[in-house]
């Protein structure tokens, strides 16, 4: 096999995809840096030329896989709403199919890895102040004060884990069609955003156009 010479951060980030794309489709516990270095086309020498060790390069391949995760589900801003709202979710869903193994390692705790554990809950915490700041931009409410909402985190908080364990079940049992589910997801956001709202008022969710049922779809909002 000829190898492709690339410089330093080219390899590295060709490494860190091969991992991304492995973890996809097999347990963590049996990806070896030998498997990485095949799949990649490299030595294992080299491969630990950029990483210490096995634990070290998993590491950043959950890295990476989460901050991929975040990229599929960050709204975009220049939509309405709901249509943010829908199209993060519908991303979630997406990024869930394509690296199913992963998704569920990652969601349930799988990789008893060192470091592993901080990783996924910076990028939970990354995820929760996300949502904050986009409602902060969206309602009429002073935006600190919707930024200091408890209430506000702890819902958003609760429907992050509500959202992966709904789509490991589906992932799991395929017992209703996707855009069902999807539909679902985008309306229990809804409620629980509402439910904030009905205990702490000064959010003013109430006016942003949020009350479900939610029925637009995909193809509705555009979406190829």
């Amino acid at each position: 096999m000829v190898r492709v010479r690339l410089d330093t951060d080219q390899r590295r980030e060709q490494l860190l995809r091969v991992g991304i794309e492995l973890l996809g489709t097999q347990p963590v516990e049996t990806l070896s840096v030998g498997t990485v270095a095949r799949a990649a086309g490299v030595s294992k020498g080299l491969l630990y030329h950029y990483f210490h060790d096995r634990e070290e390069f998993l590491v950043a391949v959950v890295r990476a896989a989460t901050e991929e995760l975040v990229a599929a589900t960050e709204p975009d801003v220049s939509l309405p709403p709901l249509v943010q709202l829908e199209r993060a979710i519908d991303g979630l869903i997406t990024y869930a199919e394509e690296h199913a193994v992963g998704y569920v390692a990652l969601v349930e705790g799988r990789i008893g890895i060192p470091g592993v554990a901080e990783v996924t809950k910076a990028q939970r915490e990354r995820r929760v102040e996300s949502f904050v700041e986009h409602l902060a931009r969206m309602s009429p409410a002073d935006p600190q004060t919707v930024r200091g909402s408890a209430v506000l985190r702890t819902a958003i908080d609760g429907q992050l884990t509500f959202l992966h364990q709904c789509v490991l079940r589906w992932l799991e049992q395929r017992d209703m069609d996707r855009a069902t589910l999807l539909r679902f997801l985008v309306n229990a956001f809804l409620m629980a955003m509402l439910a904030a709202n009905s205990v702490d008022a000064s959010l003013q969710f109430d006016v942003l156009g949020a009350s479900p049922p939610f029925q637009a779809t995909v193809a509705e909002s555009g979406r190829a």
